[in-house]
C-alpha cells in the first residue's frame, strides 16, 4: 500500500515538473522571440537613419548590437527604436528602445556602428587662402565613425574652396575647415547695393574684413557708418531691408 502511494506521488511530482518545464520553455521562447523582434526594430532604425543622414554611395555599415535583456520585462506587441538626446549615432553608442503597448517602457542598448568607405584627405601640404585644386586632394579608405563629424567624400565640396586652417598630407578634410575663396579683400573700396521690394541704389564704402561669396562683409561707408552686408559673387555687398 505505502509503494503504490508512493508510486502515484512520484507521477505526480514527475507530471509536474514535465508541465513546470514546458511552462518555463514557453517562457523563455517567448522572450527569445521578442528579443528577436527587438534586435531587427533597432537594425533597421539603425540603417535607415545612417542611410538619409550620412550615407555616401560607396560606404558600408558594420553594426554590432549588445544583448537586448528582455527576461525581466512586461511582454510588448509594439516597439519602436529611438535615439536619445546628446547621443553620437557613430562609434560605440546606445539606442533607446521603446515598447508603446500594451504597457509602456524604455531600455537603452548599447551598439558599435562602423561606417566604412572612401572619404578625402590632402594629398599635398594646404595652406590658408589657397584655392584647392584636383591635384590637391585623394581619397583614403578607412572607418569613418573614428571622427566626430564626418569627412567629406564629394571632391566637388572641396576643390574650388579655401582652407581656413592648414592641413597636412592626409588629413581628412570637413566642410566646416573650408570657405569660399575671397571675392573682396579687407581695405578695399567696394561698391554697396541697397535692396528693398521696390527700389535698389548703391553706393561705396572700404571692406573692414575679406570675404567669399555669401559671407558677411562689415563696411565703413564714406560718411563714417558702419554696416554689415553679403559679399556677392561680383564683389559688391549687398544690404537688404
Amino acid at each position: 500500500m505505502k509503494i503504490k502511494k508512493f508510486n502515484l506521488l512520484n507521477k505526480f511530482i514527475n507530471s509536474f515538473f514535465i508541465i513546470f518545464l514546458i511552462f518555463l520553455s514557453a517562457i523563455t521562447n517567448e522572450v527569445v522571440a521578442n528579443e528577436r523582434v527587438a534586435k531587427k526594430v533597432i537594425t533597421d532604425f539603425v540603417y535607415q537613419q545612417l542611410q538619409q543622414t550620412y550615407m555616401g554611395s560607396n560606404s558600408q555599415i558594420d553594426l554590432t548590437i549588445g544583448k537586448i535583456d528582455l527576461s525581466n520585462k512586461p511582454p510588448c506587441t509594439g516597439y519602436q527604436a529611438y535615439l536619445p538626446p546628446r547621443v553620437r549615432f557613430s562609434g560605440r553608442t546606445f539606442v533607446g528602445l521603446k515598447c508603446f503597448q500594451p504597457q509602456e517602457w524604455t531600455l537603452m542598448v548599447a551598439i558599435q556602428i562602423s561606417i566604412i568607405g572612401d572619404y578625402i584627405v590632402a594629398a599635398n601640404p594646404l595652406t590658408p587662402q589657397q584655392v584647392i585644386g584636383a591635384s590637391d586632394i585623394t581619397y583614403t579608405h578607412g572607418d569613418l565613425s573614428q571622427f566626430s563629424n564626418f569627412p567629406i567624400q564629394d571632391p566637388s565640396e572641396v576643390i574650388g574652396l579655401v582652407p581656413r586652417t592648414a592641413f597636412r598630407v592626409g588629413q581628412a578634410i570637413f566642410k566646416n575647415q573650408l570657405r569660399s575663396p575671397s571675392v573682396i579683400s579687407k581695405g578695399q573700396s567696394v561698391i554697396v547695393i541697397y535692396k528693398s521690394n521696390s527700389f535698389q541704389v548703391s553706393s561705396e564704402g572700404k571692406a573692414q574684413n575679406a570675404a567669399g561669396v555669401g559671407e558677411s562683409v562689415q563696411v565703413r561707408m564714406q560718411s563714417g557708418r558702419m554696416i554689415f552686408g553679403t559679399a556677392n559673387v561680383d564683389g559688391a555687398v549687398e544690404v537688404s531691408n
